[in-house]
């Protein structure tokens, strides 16, 4: 049996449609029940409306079919607890790299952030990171280089951003060039302030450990952006 990955869907739904889908019963069967995956709620950062508050997790055999299965489950809940027709953005779509239970390390990082463990919120935010990049570069190269795929997976830098080698695995088999993007900088700066707390024990305040976290979350959705695109050109589109 050819187990499919899973996907993990950041869609943007309204506070007031939240509450409906939220209330009712039918419509929260529908996203639990529908996949048997990861549902997560949550509230955006001040004046976002551009980030997801709902999250689900689906198998699929593609990022595209993972969003389309994703919106399909949404609108038969939005249907179901009798609300108005309309398009639901999609904030993003990655593939799974997750803890036991559904909950990622920037879930992990933004529990450690409000129960002010700031330098741990840091780590963790990297930690989702390197996981996320592994997973996105594993994927591309079996998609593009399967003949290549051993030697290419073997070496542990290949798969990691803060090495040149992975820099470049991304941008060969992803079209991004890291250092190009305008972040790069704060992302060295949360890198250095990761190093520090993961090998020095340094304590850093809320407003780094915030700082990092976005600065992961726009890194992680660049990448998985990149990722996207270059997924059309070594899957075929099987809508399964």
């Amino acid at each position: 049996m050819n187990e499919q990955p899973v996907w993990s869907v950041g869609l943007v739904v309204n506070d007031a449609e939240l509450r409906h889908l939220s209330e009712n019963s039918v419509a929260m069967y529908i996203m639990e029940a529908t996949e048997g995956h990861y549902l997560r709620f949550s509230s955006p950062p001040e004046e976002s409306s551009d980030f997801e508050n709902l999250r689900m997790e689906v198998a699929a055999s593609s990022a595209a079919v993972a969003e389309d299965r994703a919106l399909g489950i949404v609108y038969r809940a939005r249907k179901t607890a009798g609300l108005p027709d309309r398009v639901v953005p999609v904030a993003w779509v990655s593939p799974q790299g997750q803890m036991e239970g559904g909950e990622n390390f920037l879930d992990q990082a933004e529990n450690l952030l409000e129960g002010e463990n700031f330098s741990l919120a840091i780590v963790a935010a990297e930690i989702h990171l390197d996981a996320q990049v592994k997973t996105m570069i594993e994927l591309a190269v079996k998609g593009m280089a399967p003949d290549f795929e051993e030697v290419l997976l073997q070496h542990p830098n290949n798969l990691r951003i803060h090495h040149f080698a992975g820099r470049k695995m991304v941008e060969r088999f992803l079209g991004l060039s890291l250092t190009h993007l305008p972040e790069w900088e704060e992302y060295r700066a949360h890198l250095s302030r990761r190093n520090e707390a993961a090998h020095s024990g340094r304590r850093f305040e809320e407003e780094e450990a915030k700082q990092s976290i976005a600065v992961v979350r726009k890194t992680w959705l660049r990448i998985a952006d990149a990722f996207r695109a270059a997924e059309q050109h070594f899957l075929s589109p099987v809508n399964s």
